[in-house]
């Protein structure tokens, strides 16, 4: 959370997981207070996952940019609303060939955290609502031979646009420039479709802190 102009952080942190609906790689993230009560954000996320179920690979890889509004609402708790755009690409190693899939956001981000009088421990919740569009790029595979995939590709086709809501909760402990950061997200499809998507995430890494 930032605190005050001038002040920003920036985080480095790798997902993990143990099933296919988990993508695991590395994300950085960075926020600097422009204003007063103004700030701008910046993550990029590099990722691959393993879906045994779809008999293919992923990998993806994803940009995200916004601006908001950041203030404290008691001496300990802080409020942040960030709005912005993003884009990704993820590809596809299927069993009969290969395919990519271009993705655009437009997201609006609420988050409030809480910080101990020492700084030493802090601890926030967030929720991202975005609207996607997504955009198949290339389709090289065999749809006769990957029934599941044929499926999907065809639905995504038809339905492109997919409203998503993601809820996480950080943790962080350590000294006031450095700290261990962990986080877990979810990813919740409103559509009558259930895409397969990556639907959880573990992340964990350190944070730096400056003013």
């Amino acid at each position: 959370m930032l605190q005050k102009k001038g002040s920003g952080q920036l985080s480095f942190s790798g997902s993990f997981g143990n099933n296919y609906n988990t993508f695991n790689g590395g994300e950085v993230q960075t926020a600097i207070a422009a204003g007063k009560h103004i700030g701008v954000m910046l993550n990029g996320f590099i990722a691959a996952r393993r879906n045994q179920e779809a008999s293919h690979n992923n990998k993806a890889s994803f940009l995200d940019a916004g601006v908001g509004y950041f203030d404290k609402l008691t001496n300990r708790v802080s409020f942040e609303f960030y709005g912005g755009i993003g884009t990704g690409t993820t590809n596809n190693d299927h069993f009969t060939g290969y395919s990519k899939i271009k993705s655009t956001k437009f997201f609006l981000q609420p988050s409030i955290g809480y910080a101990a009088k020492t700084g030493k421990f802090k601890a926030g919740t967030a929720i991202r609502f975005s609207q996607n569009k997504f955009t198949i790029k290339e389709q090289l595979f065999d749809p006769s031979r990957e029934d599941f995939n044929a499926i999907e590709f065809s639905q995504l086709s038809e339905h492109p646009n997919q409203f998503l809501i993601e809820p996480s909760a950080i943790i962080r402990y350590g000294w006031n420039t450095v700290q261990f950061q962990f986080q877990y997200s979810r990813l919740l499809q409103t559509g009558e479709r259930d895409y397969n998507m990556g639907k959880v995430r573990w992340t964990l890494g350190l944070i730096f802190q400056f003013n």
